[in-house]
């Protein structure tokens, strides 16, 4: 499993039009690091059968039911080893994706047109505490407040009850709310 999830990674930075590709023989495209550590094949078939949640029991009005349980180990993961710092900013991110899904936005002028919008908490170094995906339009956790503003109390909850003594304070534009 380590094998596939570097052969992912090194992908990432070493992109070529087709996944085939790492395979081959020739010279300007073959990648010896990726072929030698995993077959093709095999690779084609962790990468078709991977699942992160259980299909039976998917909730139907989460969007991005499929990943989530990969996203809730991520966030715990990313609070556990959370470097302890007093600055917080809350954002959003987009991901980059040219494939089909009902969650994918397209925000002209930006660098990245297509792909998923994420909220992202972040310390001022750069290190994920939480994130999630922006599933379009649906009803908030808090009804008094905007999408925006909800974002911010939810980060904000996180923190609190992960770090019950601390006190951070949280840098956010306006489109997240007044600051309240």
């Amino acid at each position: 499993m380590y094998a596939f999830l570097g052969i992912l990674y090194v992908s990432g930075y070493n992109v070529l039009p087709r996944r085939r590709m790492y395979w081959e023989e020739n010279d300007d495209v073959q990648n010896r690091l990726i072929s030698t550590s995993m077959r093709r094949k095999t690779f084609e078939d962790i990468f078709r059968n991977l699942h992160a949640a259980d299909n039976s029991v998917l909730d139907p009005t989460d969007r991005m039911a499929k990943v989530r349980p990969l996203i809730v180990a991520l966030n715990r993961l990313f609070m556990d080893y959370a470097p302890i710092e007093q600055s917080t900013s809350i954002d959003e991110s987009m991901i980059p994706c040219f494939g089909r899904h009902g969650c994918k936005q397209f925000i002209r002028g930006k660098p990245i047109r297509f792909g998923f919008k994420s909220w992202v908490m972040a310390t001022r170094l750069g290190y994920c505490l939480q994130f999630n995906l922006y599933q379009g339009r649906r009803g908030n956790d808090k009804q008094d407040c905007g999408l925006g503003e909800s974002v911010v109390y939810n980060f904000a909850d996180v923190l609190q009850t992960h770090f019950e003594n601390l006190k951070f304070p949280l840098f956010f534009d306006n489109r997240h709310g007044k600051g309240q």
